[in-house]
């Protein structure tokens, strides 16, 4: 059975939760930069991409009509920022963090993104063939560097890093650092490293989210859902790969 995104109140407002976190990661503990927040590109790319977001699961299919309504909105934020294509459909998890914006930013709408994704820019996460909601999933903590892609049907696990240039068509397993075309595994890390170091705490980043083990914070209103069948499709189509440091079985 194919996933579908929980369309309800908690759900929406959770993005708003999401957007104030990832704009304390841009204030970065300095409380000045809330008075030009909204002039940095970064800031207006994840602003627009949660009210987007929120809006598509407040009232769903709708939304794709009731969004002209707020164009001039998005025009501003363009006009502050830079355009960009996430798509409102893209399950992205807390901490997105896109670092060029005007160099671009593609985000496919079946894409199921975990928390702490960066993207330097010029970046796309997207397919080469149609695909189905579970056959493009980015684990937590995936950095991409400059010009890096990804193009599914793939599986990134978590703590990866995806080298500048580098174009992922395949899956990658998790805490390691892949590079070239197409991507390939260069070296393991410790799954530590892609945690940035900022005023506000970053989530259990060397902890798999998509093997779904005992965390030892709060898991920040991820929904068990999703989490279900994200796992349930890697053990299914991989039973061997590595996810979190951890073997689906």
């Amino acid at each position: 059975m194919d996933y579908k995104p929980e369309l309800s109140v908690r759900s929406a407002f959770q993005q708003l939760l999401f957007l104030g976190y990832e704009l304390a990661i841009l204030e970065g503990g300095k409380p000045t930069r809330w008075l030009v927040l909204l002039f940095y590109p970064s800031a207006g790319v994840v602003i627009s991409y949660r009210i987007d977001r929120c809006g598509y699961l407040l009232f769903g299919r709708a939304w794709s009509l009731l969004r002209i309504l707020l164009v001039p909105l998005f025009a501003l934020l363009a006009f502050f920022s830079c355009p960009h294509e996430i798509n409102f459909k893209a399950d992205i998890g807390r901490g997105l963090q896109v670092r060029h914006p005007t160099l671009g930013v593609v985000v496919h709408g079946e894409a199921i993104v975990g928390a702490r994704c960066i993207l330097n820019g010029s970046n796309s996460i997207g397919t080469r063939k149609r695909i189905r909601r579970g056959d493009l999933i980015v684990g937590d903590c995936v950095e991409l560097g400059i010009n890096a892609c990804i193009l599914g049907p793939a599986i990134i696990g978590n703590n990866v890093i995806i080298g500048a240039g580098a174009i992922a068509i395949s899956d990658i397993e998790a805490n390691c650092v892949a590079v070239g075309i197409p991507a390939k595994k260069l070296r393991s890390t410790n799954g530590a490293m892609i945690a940035q170091s900022d005023n506000v705490s970053p989530p259990a980043c060397h902890v798999s989210r998509l093997t779904g083990p005992v965390r030892s914070q709060p898991n920040h209103g991820e929904r068990p859902s999703r989490l279900s069948f994200e796992a349930s499709r890697v053990r299914t189509r991989h039973p061997s790969l590595r996810l979190g440091g951890q073997t689906a079985v």
